[in-house]
């Protein structure tokens, strides 16, 4: 009776253990789950707004482009009336001025596009920070996980240890009572 109420209660005690063990799990599970899909967010929010930001870039480049398509038309236009000769220091004059005004269009255009290029550049230099930690993060999961699982094989091999040495006294106690 009192062999089998011990090894009862030793199995109770280990599935109890196990028990925990499992709730352990479970929970730190759910949390690297959770963490795992804040940090796949925070790379996609991240993703996108560099694409957005490149989009908006292109786009200003391409608007920057046509302007200065339509300067240098405008550059052509007034090279051939002063080579026509009509009104030599007018058109030299008008020449002057859409150079002028050519020059502060595309230094106008250039400097936001620079910005935005620095932007997205420091951007693209952030991301495989990111990543990193995440790799690294899921590097120091994974060894826990390890540590957790190593910890409770050691616990099950103690508990099994114990069981046959109580076996072994219960065996060797009725041996030494007859003898």
């Amino acid at each position: 009776q009192h062999k089998t109420d011990t090894q009862n209660h030793l199995q109770q005690k280990q599935e109890d253990a196990f028990e925990k063990m499992s709730e352990q799990l479970k929970a730190q599970e759910d949390w690297q789950q959770k963490e795992k899909q804040y940090l796949e967010q925070q790379y996609s929010n991240l993703l996108a707004e560099v694409h957005a930001r490149a989009e908006e870039g292109e786009e200003r480049a391409q608007n920057t482009r046509q302007k200065l398509c339509d300067l240098e038309q405008i550059c052509k236009e007034v090279v051939r009336e002063y080579n026509s000769g009509r009104n030599p220091l007018s058109g030299a004059h008008k020449e002057r001025s859409s150079l002028l005004a050519a020059c502060a269009l595309l230094s106008g255009a250039l400097g936001p596009l620079c910005g935005r290029l620095c932007a997205a550049s420091s951007l693209r230099d952030l991301l495989p920070g990111q990543v990193n930690l995440h790799q690294l993060e899921n590097q120091q999961i994974r060894s826990l996980l390890y540590a957790l699982l190593t910890k409770v094989a050691n616990h099950e091999g103690e508990a099994r240890l114990r069981q046959r040495r109580a076996k072994y006294l219960v065996d060797v106690f009725p041996r030494a009572g007859i003898a």
